[in-house]
Parts: structure tokens; sequence; C-alpha cells
């Protein structure tokens, strides 16, 4: 039983790092989508409690608007990662919210936020911002 207990416990540091992998791959993932103005794309990949308070419209507006005209992404750093158990005014449930400084051929200097859900077990984005 120890012995077993012990495997576990040794482990389980690797299944947390894969789960955070798994969240972070998944937000790269879908700024891709986002970086190659897949905008409706976008929309379809991330969670429906975003696609409940963003409309599909609404959305292709805001990215034809606010980050098209960004234009290229010439590089993106993670600066930071926070798991979160069901944080303040949000449904219950695992996220993770990233930054990453990032670098647009129109603007050299942003921060970007996204966070991720997790939902029906994928990570899936339920909010981006850029700053």
């Amino acid at each position: 039983m120890f012995r077993k207990l012990l495997i576990l416990m040794m482990l389980w540091p690797f299944s947390v790092l894969a789960s955070s992998g798994s969240s972070t791959q998944s937000a790269l993932d879908w700024l891709k989508l986002v970086d190659d103005s897949q905008y409706q794309q976008s929309w379809i990949e991330s969670s429906s409690l975003f696609q409940e308070q963003v409309s599909e419209q609404t959305w292709l507006g805001a990215m034809n608007s606010i980050r098209a005209p960004l234009a290229k992404v010439n590089s993106r750093k993670k600066i930071s990662e926070e798991e979160m158990q069901s944080p303040p005014n949000v449904p219950a449930g695992e996220y993770v919210v990233f930054q990453f400084k990032t670098s647009f051929a129109n603007k050299d200097d942003a921060i970007e936020t996204v966070t991720v859900v997790k939902q029906d077990m994928q990570w899936r984005v339920v909010g981006y911002f850029i700053k």
C-alpha cells in the first residue's frame, strides 16, 4: 500500500504539469486562430460561457476593430500563469489566467490576457483582453 501511495505521490507533479501544459497549449492554439484572423473560428472554439456573454457578431466586430489593426505578431512570451478554482462572479470550475507580453507589427508592447476554463474535459477560452 505504501509503495502504491509513494508512486502516486511521485506522479502527481507530472499530472499537474500535464494539466497545466494542456491549458497553455489550448490558449496558444486559440491565439493562433486570432493571429490568423480566424475570428469566427475563435468564437466557435471558445467556451459556452464566452459565447453566452459575447455574441458572434459582437466578437467579429470587436476583433476587426481592435485586434486586426495591430497586424502580425512579431513575438509572444508567457509572463504569468495563475490557476484558480471557482473564482468569484463566474460559474464554479477550474480556470487558468495567462498573461503574454506580445509585440505586434503596429504595437510593440502589449499585454494579452487569456483566461481558459475546463469545460467537458477540454480547456476553452472564456476571456481575452489586450492592453
